[in-house]
């Protein structure tokens, strides 16, 4: 799967913009375990497609190689992947350990071949693909840049994922973390330090961090714009919404159900709306029978990043994000440039987003169902919470992102250079 064009690139300019870089031209090569459907037979994706993803890598680098696993499901709301100077090189699809085993010989061979000079190579991990990567880069002798995006100790922690040796791969994905860390030439955090901490760099290797997540003027409403949280009695349940992925338990949502559960046992008149599909939205839906809350939570499915997104924020009173693990949360970040007051568990970079009271510790429904009627009780304290998480927030806006990542961008062709 492929995309050529004879377009001409603009050159790249340095951070300021103000002159040209008159560096050689190198293609990049990004590795990862991401997993890509297809629209209209071509990858795709909702978050790393072609306009928020790759073309920026194309600032610096001629052409950019995406590897990843492709399953062969057309997704209409999807974005393609691929574009002008923007190739793809589909991993053969698989599900848990005993699939990948069967497919190890064929992954190998193809990652064995992706190493040819004049090409840069940029790992997205933890994952299973960028650690064989990783390996066989070290037989090679080939340097490599490396993206640390979550944490394996959270990803795999107990909850999170339901598989035997869940224990043996946690400790396994963590020791591979820590090595490619250190391994880097060029290292990428996104967060500020909760992943630096236990996944160091090199000394004295290059590292920045920054976020792949495009918040333009578009993503920001200012808190002044939206109603004051404060219901009127008797007109209608507080709003409370969550986006996330249901392919795995990563991001709580069971958890968020049960705390649904007990509000309403206290009295709390209020309305879950759970943005997001994947093979456990089955399960919460049984949960969420089970508890009896129906007509309390909507499933809306898959909707298209951007307005359809921001619609359901826009009509929210509070967003809350219970997950069991995470890097720096894209969801999260949006419903901050929403102006909405958030709730969010002690994992990944959700505390260097969010004030001290509205973190919870991960996968106690108990606690977040105290805080979830604390918020609620004190609309005032949701109104403060709402200012400062967009004050946050604009710190992450597309043009400040922009410098960071070209640097990083850079160094990550300077390495290239040097092999």
């Amino acid at each position: 799967m492929s995309s050529n064009s004879d377009e001409p690139l603009d050159r790249p300019h340095d951070a300021a913009g103000e002159r040209e870089l008159a560096v050689p031209r190198l293609v990049c090569c990004t590795i990862m375990d991401g997993r890509f459907t297809l629209r209209d037979g071509q990858p795709a994706s909702h978050h790393m497609h072609y306009d928020s993803f790759a073309r920026h890598f194309l600032e610096v680098f001629d052409e950019l190689i995406v590897v990843g696993r492709v399953f062969p499901v057309e997704d209409p709301s999807a974005r393609p992947v691929i574009g002008p100077r923007v190739s793809f090189v589909p991993i053969p699809a698989y599900r848990g350990p005993g699939q990948f085993v069967r497919q190890a010989p064929r992954i190998v061979a193809l990652l064995w071949n992706l190493m040819k000079p004049g090409t840069a190579f940029v790992l997205r991990t933890p994952g299973t693909i960028p650690s064989i990567f990783a390996f066989l880069a070290r037989l090679r002798g080939v340097p490599y840049a490396l993206q640390c995006v979550a944490n394996p100790r959270d990803q795999l922690g107990k909850g999170a994922v339901r598989h035997p040796l869940r224990r043996f791969f946690q400790q396994f994905f963590i020791r591979n973390l820590q090595r490619q860390c250190r391994e880097a030439g060029v290292t990428s955090y996104v967060t500020r330090k909760a992943l630096q901490a236990e996944y160091p760099p090199g000394p004295g290797k290059p590292t920045f961090t920054h976020t792949d997540l495009v918040l333009d003027d578009a993503a920001y409403r200012d808190p002044a714009e939206r109603q004051p949280p404060a219901r009127h009695a008797g007109q209608r349940p507080w709003r409370i919404a969550n986006v996330g992925m249901m392919s795995q338990l990563y991001k709580g949502q069971d958890i968020l159900i049960h705390a649904i559960a007990r509000c309403v046992e206290a009295g709390h008149d209020v309305h879950l709306t759970l943005v997001g599909d994947g093979h456990y939205r089955r399960h919460f839906e049984e949960l969420v029978a089970e508890l009896g809350l129906g007509g309390r939570v909507t499933f809306t499915g898959t909707l298209h990043q951007g307005s359809a997104v921001r619609q359901i924020l826009d009509l929210a009173d509070l967003f809350v994000l219970p997950s069991r693990q995470e890097g720096l949360p894209r969801a999260l970040l949006e419903a901050m440039s929403r102006g909405l007051p958030c709730i969010a568990s002690d994992v990944g970079g959700n505390p260097e987003l969010l004030q001290p009271q509205a973190i919870v510790p991960s996968g106690d429904a108990g606690v977040l169902a105290d805080r979830i009627a604390a918020f609620l009780n004190d609309p005032h304290c949701m109104e403060v919470q709402a200012a400062a998480n967009y004050a946050t927030a604009l710190e992450y806006r597309f043009s400040a992102v922009a410098e960071r990542r070209f640097a990083f961008y850079r160094s990550i062709h300077a390495l290239a250079l040097q092999a």
